[in-house]
């Protein structure tokens, strides 16, 4: 008998085979967007005492904020009335700044490198439920950079 088709055998093999392939590209996906994340918020936290330290040493106003522009997210220092650096956020994150539960517009650094504004930086996956806060204290000005958590 000639027959034509897949037998039971054969189906459940390669469905078990496409599952395997795909946990684990799944997993390594997951595993590189937890870094790339932790790296970002890293950047923001640099960033961040950077402005500290250059709003005491310049005497003068430093404040992190950011914007939208043509569908792209994007953080920026502005000092002494003039941006001075700006960077795009990665499409796949959200930025949000908050104070005492409370959406808020940028963190600012005064000359005695205390915030006038402080808060956290909220970094959120778009697709994934990931978020890493950091959190900058009054009065201090002490940068915390949590760990990533699931939410």
């Amino acid at each position: 008998m000639n027959k034509k088709g897949f037998t039971l055998i054969e189906m459940v093999t390669v469905i078990a085979i496409i599952s395997i392939v795909s946990m684990i590209f799944a997993g390594g996906y997951t595993y590189q967007t937890r870094q790339e994340m932790k790296r970002f918020a890293e950047h923001i936290g640099e960033t961040i005492q950077v402005m500290q330290q250059k709003a005491s040493i310049e005497n003068a106003t430093y404040a992190l904020s950011k914007g939208v522009e043509k569908d792209k997210n994007y953080m920026e220092v502005i000092g002494k009335r003039a941006r001075i650096l700006q960077y795009e956020v990665p499409s796949q994150f959200n930025v949000e700044f908050k104070r005492d539960s409370v959406d808020a517009s940028k963190i600012e650094f005064a000359q005695d490198m205390s915030p006038s504004y402080a808060g956290t930086i909220i970094v959120k996956h778009r697709y994934l439920p990931y978020q890493i806060r950091i959190t900058v204290r009054p009065v201090t000005g002490l940068v915390t950079i949590y760990p990533l958590e699931e939410i």
